[in-house]
């Protein structure tokens, strides 16, 4: 049985992080092993390896908690006060999340 562009991406970013062990190489190892992966299911499956190995089961999608771009992996239900700023440059895309909630509402750390 051939294996899946998810089964090849696990074992390679394995085989990064065994060879490649410094922080600076953390971010390399990742991109280099994910390269293969192109649908969402095979990201949130390589999300939950990532998060944590040792308890990763293969062939068990968890539970989205939000919608994804289709391309991206990225959330896009976050609430009205959350603004997303998205640059793309090149092949990288960083997206920050920014709360527009002013400091007094809602926070947790207030008294009720």
């Amino acid at each position: 049985m051939a294996e899946t562009d998810l089964q090849y991406s696990i074992r390679k970013t394995k085989e990064l992080f065994r060879r490649r062990q410094t922080g600076e190489d953390w971010a390399r190892n990742l991109l280099e092993g994910s390269r293969r992966l192109k649908t969402v299911d095979d990201w949130d499956m390589y999300y939950a390896f990532i998060a944590n190995p040792d308890a990763y089961e293969e062939n068990k999608i968890p539970a989205r908690t939000g919608t994804c771009c289709v391309h991206e992996g990225v959330p896009t239900d976050y609430p009205d006060f959350m603004e997303v700023r998205k640059v793309i440059n090149g092949g990288e895309t960083i997206i920050h999340v920014i709360n527009k909630r002013s400091r007094g509402e809602d926070d947790e750390k207030s008294p009720t």
